[in-house]
Order: structure tokens, then sequence, then C-alpha cells
């Protein structure tokens, strides 16, 4: 059979356009390798005072100011980073390399939500989207299969510190209000129309925040800026997927709000992971622990993000170690991984450890490529078992935990 010239010029068209993006994808992501930080961090706390403002670059030289750890330190902080910025040139202020991202993990029995509202590369907000994995194996038909609903260059509508959000498109709402006062109202409420999932979930806004700045690179023009609450309790609530409604029980669903600005450098790469529970005895808890970001900054005069939110207080833990196994389960990719938080004399946290083992059961792939920015993430959900002891003698001792494990890629 003799082909068609015009199907065998669209045939290799084709196949050049393929390479292309796998070239591209080759200069996107350089190696599979995150830096790691071998030597032991002097965790700074930035000891803001309450009374006060604080600039996070100085105002003439856009060099980072701050660099540490803090308890709900977003409050505190005047982010006049490179964002601002119009230049497409200047490394100091370019605003390309500038991110911006509001994402919130919902776990419930029987679900693993995930809402990121939203990515913004520069000043475009590239994606808002809404993602569902069924966690329950008792439906083998939806058993760890993931729906999901993206909607491009959203318009939103946010204050600085992310404390209220609002999406409004013709499929895709969402609304996000933290209130400090424990009596005023406080929700996460998302319509998502494609993939049908609808809910408003309350929760106690003064739930602590670990709030991080680290440099990362050398001359503090690049930096990244994070403030996260793990492990928030919701209220009892009822949602809905795909026209069935579920019900989330009294501290039986939890709520972590991952809250990132930043002003990146080229090829940053790292590990993440979440876990996020109640124990036995009743208390809520999530664990934060990430190695990678501000690693290729020399000096040791910065902090690590890890720590441990255990009933709404941030316990900040020492710089943990991942050990990433690649393991083949049913012909599929999947991971082991253990952390633990560093032991020693050089610890600054002794009375706070963690001790992690995960396991991945479900494997995605994601990402955005526009050449210049790019963003690609290895997802793993599964379940880890959980051994940690904090400030006061309380020790969380849990196995099938649920979460997630990540490896992250951002460029430009």
């Amino acid at each position: 059979m003799v082909l068609h010239p015009k199907i065998v010029s669209f045939v290799r068209t084709s196949l050049r356009f393929a390479a292309f993006l796998y070239l591209i994808d080759g200069l996107v992501l350089p190696s599979d390798r995150v830096v790691k930080q071998k030597d032991t961090l002097e965790q700074p706390r930035l000891n803001l005072q309450s009374h006060e403002r604080y600039d996070l670059l100085d105002k003439k030289t856009n060099v980072l100011l701050l660099q540490g750890w803090e308890v709900d330190g977003e409050k505190l902080v005047n982010d006049n980073s490179a964002r601002y910025s119009l230049s497409l040139y200047d490394p100091s202020v370019a605003i390309s390399r500038v991110r911006e991202i509001n994402i919130f993990f919902l776990q419930t029995p029987d679900h693993f939500i995930e809402v990121m509202a939203p990515l913004t590369m520069g000043s475009l907000n590239i994606v808002a989207s809404a993602s569902v994995i069924d966690v329950n194996p008792a439906r083998p038909d939806s058993f760890m299969k993931q729906i999901k609903q993206e909607e491009n260059l959203v318009e939103v509508k946010q204050d600085a510190i992310g404390a209220h959000i609002t999406i409004e498109s013709p499929k895709l709402n969402f609304s996000f209000k933290r209130r400090d006062d424990p009596l005023m109202r406080s929700y996460l409420k998302v319509q998502a129309k494609e993939i049908d999932l609808a809910f408003e979930a309350l929760f106690d806004g003064s739930h602590e925040s670990n709030y991080w700045v680290t440099p990362l690179t050398d001359d503090k023009f690049t930096e990244f800026v994070t403030w996260k609450r793990a492990g928030i309790p919701l209220k009892p609530f009822k949602y809905k997927i795909a026209g069935t409604e579920y019900t989330c029980g009294p501290r039986e669903c939890l709520l972590t709000t991952d809250q990132y600005r930043g002003h990146h450098n080229y090829g940053m790469q790292f590990h993440f992971a979440l876990a996020q529970g109640t124990t036995s005895a009743g208390d809520a808890f999530g664990i934060i622990l990430q190695e990678g970001i501000g690693s290729k900054y020399s000096a040791l005069d910065r902090a690590s993000e890890d720590h441990i939110n255990v009933n709404g207080e941030v316990f900040k833990l020492d710089q943990a170690d991942f050990q990433v196994e690649r393991i083949e389960a049913d012909g599929k990719k999947a991971f082991k991984v253990a952390i633990s938080t560093r032991s020693g004399d050089s610890m600054h946290f002794p009375e706070n450890t963690c001790k992690l083992s995960f396991e991945s059961s479900l494997y995605l792939k994601e990402g955005i490529n526009l050449v210049l920015l790019a963003h690609r993430r290895d997802f793993f959900y599964g379940t880890y078992s959980v051994d940690c002891t904090v400030q006061g003698g309380k020790v969380i001792q849990e196995s099938a935990v649920k979460g997630f494990f990540e490896h992250v890629w951002s460029r430009h």
C-alpha cells in the first residue's frame, strides 16, 4: 500500500515535532538528581516582632534580606519581591523567574483531593486545577484512579498572603478565606463542574503556619518563600463527587495549605513529602519534609523547611535526609522512601524528631513546558509509617498514614 504524499509529510512533521519536544524536555530536565544538603544548617529563626513589618528584599538592590523560619511569619513580611517587576532581562528582578502557587491538599477516608489555585509564572495565571484520587480499596473499579479538571489563564482575586482567594470561571469556582480569629468563619469552597466535585469545608483559621524563606543562590537575587499549614482538622461536612455524596466526621478529614512564592533560579529540583492524619488518641497532625530547595546556596546560615504540626501548633524539625529507592510493582513505576531528621550533637531541635517510611501505590506525571518557563512533577501517592516525638514528650506513632511524595523540577 502506497501512502498519500500528504500523509507521509504529516507523519514526518509529527515525528520531527516529537523529537523537538523530547530535546526541549532534555534541556529543561538536565538530570534526575536532587542536590542534597550534606552539611548541617544553622536553622536560624527570624524572630519577627508582631508590632513591626519587614521587607523581604532590599528596596534598592533587590537582594534578599530575610532567611530562616518563623511561625505565622507571612503575616509580618512585606513581600516586595521580583514578581512586581516588568523587567525581562535583569536577573535581579526578571518577571520571567517569578512563581506563585496556592495548593490545597485535602485527605478524606475515601479520597485525596488537590486544588491548585493557581500556578502563576511571570504575570500569567497559567493553570488552576482540581483533581480527585479514589483511595478506598472497596471500590476496585476506581481505586487509585484520578479524575482531573484544568482551567487555563484564569482570573484570580487574592490578597498579598493568600488568606483570601477567589476564582470564578464557567467551569471552576474556588473560594478560600482564612481568618486568624477561631470564632470567625474560615472555609475552603470548590465547585469543579467537569468532574462533578463540590464541597464547602470549615476550619479553625488560627492553625499555625511554618513560614520559611531561603536564598537559592549566593548572590541572593533568587529566593523561595513558603508558608504551610499542615494537618488542619476540618469540621464535619459533606462533599459530592460524580453524583455520589460522602461524609467527613469530626477530625476525620484534614487539609494542608501550601502557598509559595519565589524568584527562582535555573534547574531547581527537590523532593517533597506530606503525611497528614489523626492519631488513635485524637491528635491531628501534618508533617512536611523536603530536600533540594536552597541547596545550591553555599553558606549554612539558612534553615530547612522541615516541621511537624500537631493540633495546630508548629514544631520545627532538623533537616531531613531522604533515601529514595525505585522498585518494580506490577510492572509500574513505584518508590520506597525512607526519611529521617538528623540526629547527634549537631541537632538544633533535639526534642523534635521524625522517622518516616513511604511506599507508593500510584504514580502520576504532570507539568507544563513553555521552553523558557517549565515545571514538571513526578507525584507518588501512598502510605507512610510515622514515628515522631515533639517537645513535651508527645509521641506520634502511626502506620498506614495517607500522603504523598514528589520529585519536582522547575526551570528559569
